[in-house]
């Protein structure tokens, strides 16, 4: 690692993403010890070089400090996706239905969908309409279509620790 670059601590629950376009790889929250992270690194590949976008994005209009979110990159309009996962705030733990835009080129976070519900019937109500809350997920990006696909994860169910999801989601953005 270059002298003048930032230290990157260990982590787990973390997402990574790569940008072919300049070759750089995005670092962004997880866990170290007992902590959650919200923060978010580039390491440029041919400087070997990382720099600290951000060292609490929470504090930033971001998401609040978690593991095990998954992102998404759209290299063509510079933009990360990051959906939910298992979230600490004020109010404590939680999985959280949030998904956030971050702009690379205007270094900024937007919150573009939130339910905060946590009931129980309410998701099986709306189970086929909306994706429930959930961690441990995947999500992958069909930057061709400009497509989300969302597959299963852990609902964080309290009452049924063992209970998965395997339900499968398409997600558009439209601006």
């Amino acid at each position: 690692m270059k002298q003048n670059s930032t230290l990157l601590k260990s982590r787990v629950g973390h997402s990574m993403l790569f940008d072919q376009s300049d070759r750089s790889l995005y670092v962004f929250a997880g866990q170290r010890g007992k902590d959650y992270l919200s923060d978010l690194y580039r390491y440029q590949v041919d400087t070997d070089i990382v720099t600290e976008i951000a060292q609490d994005y929470s504090k930033d209009a971001g998401p609040d400090a978690g593991f095990t979110q998954r992102a998404t990159i759209d290299e063509d309009l510079q933009e990360l996706y990051v959906l939910s996962g298992y979230m600490r705030n004020s109010g404590g733990d939680v999985v959280r239905n949030t998904l956030w835009v971050y702009s690379i080129k205007r270094n900024e976070w937007q919150k573009v969908f939130q339910n905060e519900n946590r009931d129980s019937e309410y998701w099986g109500r709306n189970s086929k309409f909306e994706p429930g809350p959930r961690f441990a997920h995947q999500m992958v990006y069909d930057s061709i279509n400009k497509k989300q696909y969302i597959f299963g994860g852990n609902p964080g169910d309290h009452t049924d620790t063992t209970k998965r999801l395997d339900d499968f989601w398409e997600l558009v953005l439209s601006k």
